[in-house]
């Protein structure tokens, strides 16, 4: 009898701790597979890492699947407006949606647009911006 009172008061424990709000504190798991969304409201993909700093215990950023075919986006903390059980929310577009933006000479003539942005390894350093130029 003294068994099952023990077990039956260790799982209303158990229970009551999980389900308990801890400050809003969001477990891990749950946001593995949820939309990342930009500034402007775009999905640019799904959250497939969360990464905490092993020495201060914060969380450092998200790694964001965007495909089998592009390459995954490291998001800072930084860039986090908004964080639910639900979706993430950024404060800013990352560069990789900055494609098709124009671009001006020292002048205020138009030169053209960005095609494309390399940047190093998983992280924010662009390398390189490719320009498309305007036809003449």
């Amino acid at each position: 009898m003294l068994l099952i009172i023990k077990v039956l008061i260790g799982a209303y424990m158990k229970e009551t701790f999980l389900e308990s709000d801890f400050g809003g504190a969001i477990p891990v798991k749950d946001l593995i597979g949820k939309s990342v969304i930009t500034a402007e409201g775009k999905q640019i993909g799904k959250i497939g890492e969360v990464l905490i700093d092993p020495i201060d215990l914060c969380l450092r950023g998200l790694v964001v699947r965007r495909g089998l075919i592009t390459t995954d986006l490291f998001i800072s903390k930084d860039y986090i407006k908004n964080l639910s059980k639900d979706r993430v929310e950024l404060s800013a577009d990352p560069f990789i949606e900055s494609t098709e933006i124009k671009v001006f000479n020292v002048n205020g003539k138009q030169i053209g647009k960005v095609k494309s942005i390399t940047r190093a390894d998983n992280s924010h350093r662009i390398t390189a911006i490719v320009i498309d130029q305007e036809a003449k």
